[in-house]
This record gives structure tokens, sequence and C-alpha cells, in this order.
């Protein structure tokens, strides 16, 4: 890494204000119990993780996608990083 001595060359200069522009995103990973063709569609927080019931059935990825509308009304933006095939999930939530 270079040494800045007197003024901060442009280049630096021109990164600095691309990261103030920047919202700062805090990012969240929980665990999620998927409850698939449920009378109604709701998430709910138990311990350490979260219970999904969904009106979807978990068939053809409809149960995931209906899980991730869901998350983006409770938290925000977010997908699936793993078990997209099982019934626990685990989330990143941005």
């Amino acid at each position: 890494m270079a040494k800045i001595v007197g003024s901060i060359p442009a280049r630096s200069t021109q990164l600095l204000e691309k990261v103030e522009s920047k919202k700062m995103s805090i990012l969240m990973i929980i665990n999620v119990k998927v409850k698939p063709n449920s009378k109604e569609s709701r998430i709910v927080k138990e311990n350490n993780s979260y219970i999904a019931f969904l009106k979807s059935p978990a068939e053809d990825n409809k149960a995931n996608i209906e899980l991730t509308k869901l998350i983006k009304k409770k938290f925000g933006n977010g997908r699936i990083i793993k078990g997209l095939k099982s019934k626990e999930k685990v989330v990143l939530v941005e």
C-alpha cells in the first residue's frame, strides 16, 4: 500500500466519493423452517430461528417464491442461500 504524503490522489478521492454515496447495508442470516400448504401466509419467530407458514405447495418452486416475498415484506430484500429443496432453509437478508 502506498504511503500518502500531502494530498489524497485523485483516484482515491473518487473511490471515497463512491463509498460515501452508497447506503450502508446490514446483512443478516436467518434460519427458517417452512410449513407449506398452510391456511395463511405468515412468519413467526421461535427461539433463534423463524417458522414460515406458506399457502403455496412445495412444488415447482412455489413455496420458495412465496417465502422470498414474505421475507421481503418483513425484513427487506432477501434470498435463500441454502436449502432450496428442503424445509430447513438459510436466508440472507439485506
